[in-house]
């Protein structure tokens, strides 16, 4: 059987998009008959699931790791170390992490494991800031390492990709893996409940999910949501995953709180299960990625799996495999064009009256986005005996 030792800062149970991609990750390399070690920080508890070997081993990502890393990686004996890159999980001052090139180049001269590295993230974005030149720098020449270290060279979109190219020294272009959705299927009995306790049968149901930030901009939503027609307003109720009332009173202005306090729902940070089970019951999803949608977003391809109307942006970062989407409504990233474009598809939304699941996009999602395409595009990149 063929072994892959998985390098992955962040493993269930806690609740972000690089455990639960990691996790999903695991378990189809099992299902396509790998033997599969991730190798994570040191935790209080840990999740095991189907077969695969977790070992918490991780105090620090610095030279103090090295050896344990080292030891672990002769024990498994494996043909090929994966590494899930993202510079802020390997290090909680800027992302500032020269460990982990080191670490790869080891590999690459003293090892037989050939090096898969998975780029989630890049590099911080260029500011006239002295933290932001550092991060900025720091990061491009740990991305710039990496890059030309590694075996193999994979990234989460088609921009991504172009980026890194130009960095690379000799490589051919980095392959696009996109992050299929890592929520499972969801229970109707739960999802029923759901509806019952909180007294939302008949709303049209609105579902924002994660946090404020710059490149997903919630508040914008909100502020749009505040202005729509009261009557229309009325019929519906937003679901906010992953944010708290206090979070919510902290980002956007009084004035907008008040006025939709009464159709909010803040659930702050939920377990995937009942991500899963929440969505399901939503009407529709909007995700308001300023630089546009793209096939990194998780929470888009979540949507997409449960072919929700979802409402997103084009931006630098948007991929046209979007553009003839069925129920993929596109608006403007631009702040006041998006939040006038979302009133008026809102309230005409709302209007209708039978707003039934996109089977389309449904099987749009699954026949290109799904982990299971993604782990066949991952294993049909290399031959497994030539390593």
């Amino acid at each position: 059987m063929s072994k892959i030792s998985i390098i992955s800062p962040n493993w269930k149970p806690m609740v972000d998009g690089l455990s639960g991609h990691s996790f999903c990750l695991a378990n189809e390399l099992v299902n396509n008959n790998f033997e599969v070690n991730v190798i994570t920080e040191k935790k209080n508890n840990f999740t095991i699931s189907n077969n695969v070997k977790v070992s918490p081993l991780v105090s620090s990502w610095t030279l103090e790791s090295f050896t344990i890393l080292k030891r672990q990686l002769k024990e498994d004996q494996s043909q090929i170390l994966f590494i899930q890159y993202a510079p802020f999980a390997y290090s909680k001052r800027g992302g500032i992490n020269f460990f982990i090139p080191f670490f790869v180049l080891y590999c690459r001269l003293f090892t037989k494991q050939k090096v898969h590295i998975l780029f989630h993230e890049l590099y911080w974005p260029f500011e006239w800031k002295l933290k932001s030149l550092l991060m900025h720098f720091c990061h491009k020449v740990q991305a710039i390492a990496l890059c030309n270290f590694s075996n193999k060279v994979f990234v989460s979109n088609e921009p991504f990709g172009k980026r890194l190219k130009r960095l690379s020294i000799w490589r051919e272009k980095p392959i696009v893996l996109n992050s299929p959705s890592n929520l499972p299927t969801h229970q109707d009995e739960a999802s029923i409940k759901f509806i019952k306790d909180n007294n939302i049968e008949g709303y049209k149901l609105i579902c924002l999910f994660g946090g404020f930030h710059p490149s997903k901009r919630l508040d914008l939503v909100l502020d749009s949501l505040a202005d729509a027609n009261e009557t229309l307003r009325e019929q519906s109720k937003v679901i906010f995953i992953g944010q708290t009332v206090d979070q919510v009173k902290q980002n956007v202005s009084n004035e907008t709180y008040t006025r939709i306090k009464h159709i909010l729902i803040c659930l702050g940070e939920q377990d995937d299960q009942s991500a899963a089970n929440i969505m399901s019951i939503c009407n529709f999803f909007i995700c308001p990625y300023i630089d546009g949608a793209n096939v990194r977003r998780g929470t888009l391809m979540s949507a997409m799996k449960l072919g929700l109307t979802t409402i997103t942006c084009k931006g630098e970062n948007f991929e046209k495999v979007f553009e003839d989407v069925p129920n993929l409504y596109l608006l403007s990233q631009q702040q006041e064009k998006f939040k006038k474009e979302l009133l008026q598809l809102y309230e005409r939304l709302i209007k209708q009256n039978n707003m039934v699941k996109s089977e389309t996009m449904i099987k749009f999602y699954e026949n290109n986005f799904s982990w299971k395409m993604a782990t066949k595009k991952y294993l049909t990149s290399f031959n497994i005996n030539h390593l």
